[in-house]
This record gives C-alpha cells, sequence and structure tokens, in this order.
C-alpha cells in the first residue's frame, strides 16, 4: 500500500482537487492552475508551461517533480 506525501513543491497553493493515476497525477489550484507529474508520453497531460520543456524537445518526457502545465482559455478542467 502506498502511503501519501506531503508535495514540498506545492506548498502555498490551495489545491482544490487532485487526481492520482497509474502513470501520472494532476492537481488543480482554487485559482485554476493545473500541475502533472509522472509519465507524459506524448504529452497526454498537455503542454509544460516552463520553458525547460521547449530546451529539452522530448515528446516521451516524465516528470519526477509537478509542473505547471497550460491550459487553454476556452477549456473547462475538472478531474472527476
Amino acid at each position: 500500500m502506498m502511503t501519501p506525501r506531503e508535495i514540498i513543491l506545492l506548498k502555498g497553493n490551495k489545491i482544490s482537487q487532485v487526481y492520482a493515476g497509474h502513470h501520472h497525477s494532476l492537481a488543480i489550484s482554487l485559482t485554476g492552475k493545473l500541475w502533472g507529474w509522472g509519465e507524459n508520453v506524448n504529452r497526454v497531460m498537455g503542454e509544460l508551461k516552463s520553458e525547460g520543456d521547449k530546451k529539452k524537445g522530448s515528446k516521451n518526457a516524465i516528470l519526477y517533480f509537478p509542473e505547471e502545465l497550460l491550459i487553454n482559455k476556452n477549456l473547462v478542467v475538472s478531474i472527476l
């Protein structure tokens, strides 16, 4: 059985929802920011907001730490 852990990099953000999947996890803040970590094969979690992703140029990245993801302004994000 897995033990829940505090995610230090998200400390200070008021997280409203969390999705803990088999290959990746997502967290949404009350302000609408979206973070993802885990496998991002073919960018299934979306585009990363950081410039570092553009430099890597990899479509098959593993995110070991939460990274803020870009959200299209016309998209409604809800984790069920």
